[in-house]
């Protein structure tokens, strides 16, 4: 995997540095650092804008070479279009594209301008930190890389190979920006680093990321950090804890399940948060058989479990003041002849009996132990986070996330997290009358609403919200954004680590209330 890192350097004019990047609008003046490269250029940069208007519009990149008229080898002038409509999120597709640009240019490092700027149009406030937060988020996730299958090439191969950047240097401009800047790219760097262990958790093959892999990571990733505990429930803690869906999902795997729970306990904390993570590590559909188009991506069914543990690991990075657990569920959904069968009835933690309608609807049997067993710690808010219902997929696609809830506080909370992190949400309501879809003949629930699929995604957060008693409590149907097949600025093909960013930056708020 590429390793860069991010740094805040006061600003000199002819910086010594390999590359510099000068942001400029088509709505305002150029600043004075653009003025400062331009002389020294002789006017080279601005003639060149003057002359080609367009080069000022959106994340397009233009290439002078210094001819050792300055320190930097190369100056880039990209255009972002009007100020006015500038956002964090353009920002951050500014330093991945940064990123992307100079990776194959034989360029190891680069600089950045702290863009001023007062008012972004994604959040409440524009402010330096958020700004750096921006700009180093992009460029650092925008280097990640997943190559631990790749064949290591011979040697003159990789001295022909051109180098990738390493270093990227966020120019400031006074003494209070540079210390801001300073405290935002450290949070980056963390944040960063624990989004990309959920990219290769996810990525990682099924025969190597089991429950017993992901029982293992927690520990070597959360065990030795401040204020963390890590417990974890095997096959015979689980039955004593009568989680009977967890050990009936994995009843058909020779990998046995695991219940990790992870645990970060500050010495001063005002709220208990318990979040609550799907860890399906593989999931064929059981008996329920998953067609061809369907099976080959479905490692990354234990997204929800990567994301919660790698949130507590970050809350305790971040020293946040709140206590945090994650309770991940890890499974391995296979059909076999001791697997779980339609018409079947479970009855788990809760005492509640449940039918099994369809072995494929797995994640809500095993998440209904969890929640129940989340209600131990007598939390102020209950979060799950499940790639639940290919339903979701098919409502919002896979840019964006549903949410349900019953409380209006957190439901503004996350909306405000996922607005700032371009980690989107959209709520779907809790439709009380969907509820009918989910009775049984036989038991008390069937793990499966109506035929057809109508309103999976909201029948399945009917079918959660049996197990979270009284609790404020959401569910987040990360289904979509937590894979991709196309990339962006700052992802790339596979698992995206979406969601440590949102649980992130809503436990920083949080904290800050």
């Amino acid at each position: 995997m590429q390793k860069v890192t991010a740094i805040a350097k006061r600003y000199t004019k002819n910086h010594d540095i390999e590359a510099v990047i000068l942001p400029v609008f088509s709505d305002e003046k150029d600043d004075s650092m653009f003025q400062d490269y331009d002389a020294l250029l002789n006017k080279q940069l601005s003639q060149t804008l003057d002359e080609n208007k367009f080069l000022r519009e959106d994340t397009t990149f233009t290439l002078f070479y210094t001819n050792k008229k300055t320190k930097a080898k190369l100056i880039a002038v990209v255009g972002l279009g009007k100020k006015e409509e500038l956002s964090l999120e353009k920002l951050r597709q500014l330093g991945g594209k940064s990123f992307s640009y100079f990776a194959e240019k034989n360029i190891s490092s680069v600089a950045l301008p702290l863009i001023s700027i007062k008012k972004l149009k994604d959040t409440d406030e524009s402010t330096t930190e958020k700004v750096a937060r921006a700009l180093t988020e992009g460029f650092m996730l925008a280097a990640y890389d997943y190559d631990q299958f790749k064949t290591k090439k011979e040697k003159e191969d990789k001295e022909k190979k051109k180098q990738k950047i390493a270093a990227m240097q966020l120019l400031v401009f006074n003494e209070a920006d540079f210390q801001k800047s300073q405290q935002a790219i450290a949070a980056v760097a963390t944040i960063v680093n624990n989004v990309n262990l959920v990219r290769d958790l996810i990525n990682g093959p099924p025969s190597i990321v089991t429950p017993e892999y992901m029982a293992q990571t927690a520990k070597k990733e959360i065990a030795n950090k401040p204020y963390t505990k890590i417990t974890i429930f095997d096959k015979k803690l689980l039955e004593k804890n009568k989680m009977n869906c967890i050990l009936g999902v994995s009843q058909g795997s020779v990998n046995e399940p695991k219940l990790i729970i992870a645990e970060y306990t500050p010495p001063k904390y005002t709220k208990t948060i318990v979040i609550v993570g799907k860890g399906v590590t593989y999931d064929s559909g059981g008996i329920n058989l998953k067609p061809t188009g369907y099976l080959e991506t479905m490692k990354d069914d234990m997204s929800g479990a990567a994301i919660v543990l790698a949130t507590v690991k970050t809350a305790a990075e971040l020293k946040l003041p709140v206590k945090l657990v994650a309770l991940a569920p890890c499974v391995e959904n296979m059909p076999s002849g001791s697997a779980l069968k339609p018409g079947d009835v479970l009855v788990g933690a809760s005492g509640k009996s449940i039918e099994i309608g369809n072995t494929d609807a797995e994640g809500r049997l095993i998440l209904s132990d969890a929640l129940h067993y989340a209600a131990t710690y007598k939390p102020d808010y209950i979060i799950d986070l499940a790639t639940l219902t290919g339903a979701c997929i098919v409502a919002l696609g896979n840019l964006c996330c549903a949410i349900m809830s019953n409380n209006d506080t957190l439901k503004q909370a996350i909306t405000k997290a996922g607005k700032e992190t371009n980690e989107k949400v959209w709520e779907l309501p809790l439709i009380e009358e969907y509820k009918d879809d989910i009775k049984s003949d036989i038991a008390d629930i069937k793990n499966i609403g109506a035929g057809k699929g109508e309103a999976g995604t909201i029948t399945a957060g009917l079918f959660l919200s049996e197990f979270v008693g009284d609790y404020k409590w959401m569910h987040i149907d990360i289904a979509g954004p937590v894979w991709t097949t196309k990339g962006s600025a700052y992802t790339q093909k596979g698992a995206t680590g979406y969601g440590v960013r949102l649980m992130t930056q809503f436990l920083i708020e949080l904290s800050a209330k």
